[in-house]
């Protein structure tokens, strides 16, 4: 090709819309780059929660417990209780006494299946229970089992952002965890009892990571717990409560520990910005 022939060939003009793709290009490389430096960044909100979805083995594992339930006077009494709770949480009203008296009633009889027929067959009640909160939650149950069934539970859902208008926004793992709470909290026994790891996880984890309206300190006790439960981002999650509350050092040392994981820059910098504020 001749010197002429170049000459004559007519130049390649970018269009607009290539300008605009390299210019995104050149922001987003340029972004990535400077989020790589070293810098004090304070971190504006609190990871999200990664958890298990609920798998073909944690259901098998209720089935089998649910099919274990003892055919017995005392176990049939307890579970008529945990019905009759339900029941009254949505009903007109009650005394604070037969509130009370209730409670008392069913952590009596809790003590006493456990004594009379072991630990297992309280986890088979609770796994029975487990059973119907599917359907329940999709109202395919008569009103009255529906009700016996969740009680207060959709209202607390709503409280803690897991439901919103009636949808649920968490984790099918963070609705199995809290119902598994209420169960134990309606029969006096720790709210985790029983618990598999991955559901302490969802339970500590949401009300850490989402529960906007839960009490900060009780949302730093739950990054603990959820810490120790091993959670995802969970190193970062209390780093974050320290520095809210004023233990820089305490949280530097945490974002430290989550950078060592996990390599984030982001975590790294949040660590600089702990270290910026002194002890």
């Amino acid at each position: 090709m001749s010197a002429e022939s170049v000459k004559d060939e007519p130049r390649r003009r970018m269009t607009p819309s290539g300008m605009r793709l390299g210019l995104l290009v050149f922001l987003a490389v340029g972004a990535g780059v400077a989020w790589t430096f070293p810098r004090p960044v304070f971190p504006r909100s609190l990871p999200v929660l990664v958890v298990p979805d609920v798998d073909d083995a944690a259901r098998a594992e209720d089935e089998r417990l649910a099919d274990s339930v003892p055919d017995a006077p005392d176990v049939a009494e307890l579970r008529a209780l945990f019905l009759e709770q339900g029941r009254a949480e949505v009903g007109e009203g009650e005394t604070a006494e037969t509130f009370q008296a209730r409670g008392q009633t069913l952590l009596q009889k809790a003590r006493s299946v456990r004594s009379a027929h072991g630990t297992e067959a309280l986890h088979a009640l609770r796994a029975e229970a487990m059973q119907a909160l599917a359907p329940a939650m999709a109202g395919e149950l008569e009103q009255d089992e529906e009700e016996a069934r969740l009680g207060s539970f959709p209202r607390m859902l709503e409280r803690y952002g897991v439901t919103v208008g009636g949808e649920v926004r968490a984790p099918k793992r963070v609705v199995r965890a809290l119902y598994l709470a209420r169960w134990n909290a309606i029969h006096r026994l720790e709210l985790t009892d029983g618990m598999a790891r991955e559901d302490e996880q969802a339970y500590w984890g949401w009300l850490a990571l989402h529960a906007e309206d839960a009490p900060l300190a009780r949302r730093e006790e739950a990054a603990r717990r959820f810490l120790a439960a091993g959670g995802h981002a969970a190193n970062e999650a209390v780093g974050i409560y320290a520095l809210r509350r004023g233990r820089p050092t305490e949280a530097s040392e945490r974002f430290a520990r989550a950078h060592e994981m996990t390599g984030s820059f982001r975590v790294r910098n949040h660590g600089l910005a702990a270290m910026s504020v002194g002890p």
